[in-house]
């Protein structure tokens, strides 16, 4: 059984079959060389972290030999609807009356200017998907709600709990009779709209998972909106 868990940023391959790929990015409209480090089509199950996370999932689902199941909450579901359905709309927009690809031969590249010009691996860009691409890979989710427990093959357990990140944004907990692998994606203990950070479910985890680390300060924003209404007023 192998599982991939969609986070924010390089990519790990943990004992097991269990497949964690960093980044929207690296999944994302130049992701080739990224999903050529797995065969999709041994993926059984694909935990989306958040609805920044999820906007290459059409390139899996609809042109790789994936058929397993795709777990998100809801607002990760909605939001993401909203973020693909607007790039389809920007891209086609755009006139495609002639096809250019001579641009992403490397000495013409470096004539471009920024940031076409310091982009990487230009030559495995793919096309935009469309949005009959898009409700296709959406039908393909099955939709959970935090502290929720999914028995999966019976093997394991997953269960989502909210990261305070973003609405919807899920950390995920993977857990067997032996076993607790907790994996922290982008979190927030700040007071903000989503629900605050579930930090109790995981205590006592065996193996504990982090990514979207910073030491960089953040402004809180309550104190911001106090700051903010004061003025106002």
């Amino acid at each position: 059984m192998s599982v991939v868990v969609f986070f924010y940023i390089p990519s790990m391959l943990l004992s097991g079959n269990s497949f964690l790929a960093k980044s929207s990015i690296d999944l994302g409209l130049n992701a080739p060389k990224s999903m050529e480090l797995i065969d999709l089509s041994t993926v059984d199950v694909i935990l989306i972290s958040n609805y920044h996370c999820m906007m290459a999932l059409p390139y899996i689902t609809e042109h790789t030999g994936f058929t397993g199941t795709v777990y998100a909450t809801e607002p990760t579901v909605q939001i993401g609807r909203l973020l693909m359905e607007e790039l389809v709309n920007f891209i086609e927009r755009v006139p495609k009356a002639q096809s250019a690809s001579m641009w992403k031969n490397k000495e013409v590249q470096r004539l471009l200017p920024a940031p076409l010009k310091d982009a990487v691996e230009v030559a495995t860009w793919r096309r935009c998907y469309s949005m009959q691409e898009v409700n296709s890979a959406l039908s393909k989710i099955q939709l959970v709600g935090y502290s929720q427990k999914i028995e999966l093959f019976g093997a394991v357990q997953v269960s989502p709990l909210s990261s305070g990140y973003a609405l919807g944004s899920s950390n995920w907990i993977i857990q067997s009779h032996y076993e607790k692998v907790s994996y922290v994606s982008g979190s927030s203990l700040l007071t903000t709209h989503p629900q605050p950070m579930d930090q109790a479910s995981l205590k006592n985890s065996d193996v504990l998972v982090l990514t979207g680390l910073t030491q960089i300060p953040t402004a809180n924003p309550d104190g911001m909106v106090g700051e903010f209404c004061s003025s106002l007023v």
